[in-house]
């Protein structure tokens, strides 16, 4: 698939980041915007189905500083990507704890719950 494809992880990416530079203020995201989102461990869908204390583009902002903090953790970015996502963070969060906080949350999510290990340990498999 390619970046292009709308089916694709690269377009996924790409659309995380346009929505970024449109929907970022500065020192928007705080640390209770990021326990709601915490609260839904990043699904989108089922934050949607409620009413909740974030708008949608505060949703995309903290979405996309999260899976760009799962990267950059995995050692998986470039050096020149990692500067840039802590430029993002720096004028997203509202402090230096916020940050920090992002940065426990993409580590939480992408572990897998109690629930999920329980049934990769019942059914012998791994994600």
């Amino acid at each position: 698939m390619s970046a292009t494809d709308n089916t694709s992880i690269g377009f996924y990416r790409d659309q995380l980041a346009e929505d970024f530079r449109k929907n970022v203020v500065r020192g928007s995201i705080t640390a209770k915007k990021l326990k709601v989102f915490l609260s839904y461990r990043g699904d989108v869908d089922a934050w949607s189905r409620t009413e909740g204390s974030l708008t949608e583009s505060e949703w995309r902002v903290i979405e996309k500083l999260v899976d760009d903090t799962f990267l950059v953790q995995g050692k998986l970015a470039s050096l020149e990507f990692a500067q840039q996502h802590d430029e993002r963070l720096s004028l997203a969060c509202d402090s230096i704890n916020t940050v920090a906080e992002v940065e426990r949350i993409a580590t939480k999510i992408s572990s897998p719950t109690w629930l999920e290990r329980l049934v990769q340990w019942s059914t012998g498999t791994k994600k």
